[in-house]
């Protein structure tokens, strides 16, 4: 209760001891301030009091497990009371409903939720930014799984005032972040602090994503969504996606068709050609031309006899360094697309390519030799013509077969006959083969050759190749038999065509089959490796 006293406004309490401490005598002023500012002062005091006794009260009742709300006694007329007891008139109550003219009317409150208070604005100026480390995933390439990428979160201050203490978090989605920097993994999540940031400055922040496997389906989204936030406000927030393929999978799928494929066809080709066929003639050649010939112009019938000596097969290919170098750029390539698809398995490929090109040089060289002569063998001029009176003798030493060991460098017998004596003769008439697929062509050549030369007769069956007939002709000849010049001519010309022609088709196979091989590589990489390096 109020009570004034000789100058003095005392306030007691109604209860012993629920009195505030601040509740003591106070004594006015006098003579010293204007009555009015006393009496305002003294209004204030007397109102602190009272509400804070109201106050006490309050916490008391909640103490006791009361359900309603405390209500201080006669809190609601204190303000009556006060001004009684100082002398003043009320004071209002509520501020005038609006103090601006006409027109200047402010906007409605932006209300939240019934009973919620409205969200505070963005912290001014903060802005945040996921920028890829990576020039190539910027640009929509595709991420392989397993391989760390480098996101940069960006934060910028726009406004005029610093920013302090700065939560950011991230979550990650088809990706997992690893711990560096100022960054630390809780779960899902990864967190930092960025302690201040003044006005226009820039931080950035690498984190470290792994992507993750994305399954079956061989293609899945990575992404991470950003928020900055500063304590009670609201965050900023950035997000990037990006896609991860499985490349190295995919690549190493298509490698698994190259590999049951070419590189099957390339392994056969190289057997071929090291081994020969064994439904050929044996025996090496059986007919020697009648004069020798000197230095390049008896490469063809050089590379024919070794090519007869193995049944079709080149012996240059069947030993050192050539089998080696063949067999070994076999073996790497196998074991290269049998490898595990790791992510490097995508890295590389032209490397590793142009590499087995240049190892795989000598092969290649050894099998452009073989097309050589075989080109330089159809394109000769055709050998004399034999006699049709009939062109064997018999006590010669013409006869017999030509083996490999039997050419010396400097010693070989002619595959050609002179310009001079082309085109004059029986021979001559059958023409000349005009390709590997001339089989047909020198199959009647053959048979010509063979009957011109007394040894099969006019009416003697097709035997359906040049090699099986000019086999049939040297089976049909007597021990001690002697071709005329012109006839051997012929037949050995033929007959070192014919196996040239086996020869060059082996050799033709296995370039295909190591270029398809090669080509198949490049094509797979360039087909499934298309994820940012």
């Amino acid at each position: 209760m109020l009570k004034v006293e000789a100058g003095a406004i005392v306030v007691r309490p109604d209860r012993a001891g629920s009195a505030s401490p601040l509740c003591r005598p106070f004594r006015l002023p006098s003579n010293r301030v204007h009555a009015d500012t006393t009496a305002m002062l003294l209004r204030l005091l007397l109102a602190a009091v009272v509400f804070g006794s109201a106050t006490a009260a309050t916490a008391q009742n909640a103490v006791q497990g009361s359900a309603r709300q405390a209500q201080p006694s006669g809190a609601t007329d204190v303000g009556r009371m006060i001004d009684e007891a100082v002398g003043m008139p009320a004071m209002p109550t509520a501020p005038p409903a609006n103090l601006l003219p006409p027109g200047n009317l402010p906007p409605p409150a932006n209300t939240f939720e019934a009973g919620r208070p409205a969200p505070a604005a963005p912290p001014p100026g903060l802005a945040v930014e996921v920028v890829p480390g990576d020039a190539s995933i910027a640009a929509g390439k595709a991420v392989a799984p397993g391989v760390s990428r480098t996101l940069r979160i960006a934060l910028t201050n726009h406004g005029t005032v610093p920013l302090a203490r700065i939560a950011v978090t991230a979550q990650l989605d088809g990706a997992r972040a690893e711990p560096s920097g100022p960054w630390r993994v809780e779960g899902a999540l990864v967190r930092a602090e960025v302690r201040t940031l003044a006005p226009g400055a820039r931080v950035l922040l690498p984190l470290q994503v792994r992507s993750a496997d994305p399954g079956p389906a061989g293609q899945a989204t990575g992404r991470v969504l950003v928020d900055a936030r500063i304590q009670g406000q609201p965050p900023a927030g950035d997000d990037f996606a990006w896609t991860v393929k499985d490349c190295p999978g995919a690549y190493r799928a298509a490698l698994e068709g190259v590999r049951t494929g070419a590189l099957v066809e390339l392994r056969q080709a190289s057997e071929a050609m090291r081994k020969g066929n064994p439904d050929l003639p044996s025996g090496g050649l059986s007919f020697r031309p009648a004069k020798p010939a000197r230095g390049a112009a008896g490469m063809p019938i050089r590379i024919a006899a070794g090519v007869a000596s193995r049944r079709g097969g080149d012996p240059e290919l069947a030993r050192d360094p050539l089998l080696y170098t063949a067999a070994r750029t076999i073996l790497e390539l196998d074991q290269y697309m049998k490898q595990r698809a790791v992510p490097t398995l995508c890295t590389g490929a032209a490397g590793v390519v142009a590499a087995y090109r240049r190892a795989f040089t000598p092969v290649e060289s050894r099998l452009a030799a073989i097309r050589d002569a075989a080109a330089m063998a159809r394109s000769a001029p055709a050998a004399e013509g034999v006699a049709t009176t009939g062109g064997a003798t018999t006590g010669g030493a013409m006869t017999g077969e030509l083996r490999a060991s039997d050419l010396k460098a400097n010693d070989v017998t002619a595959v050609v006959s002179t310009p001079g004596n082309a085109g004059s003769g029986p021979a001559a008439s059958a023409g000349a083969g005009s390709g590997p697929d001339s089989g047909g062509d020198l199959a009647a050549r053959a048979r010509r050759a063979a009957i011109d030369a007394g040894l099969l007769p006019a009416d003697a069956p097709d035997a359906g190749s040049a090699l099986a007939t000019l086999a049939a002709a040297r089976a049909a000849m007597r021990t001690g038999t002697r071709l005329d010049p012109a006839a051997a001519d012929a037949l050995s010309a033929v007959e070192v065509e014919a196996w040239l022609a086996e020869a060059e088709a082996g050799a033709e196979r296995l370039s295909q089959a190591f270029k398809a091989t090669l080509d198949g590589v490049l094509a797979a990489h360039d087909a499934n490796c298309t994820c940012a390096p």
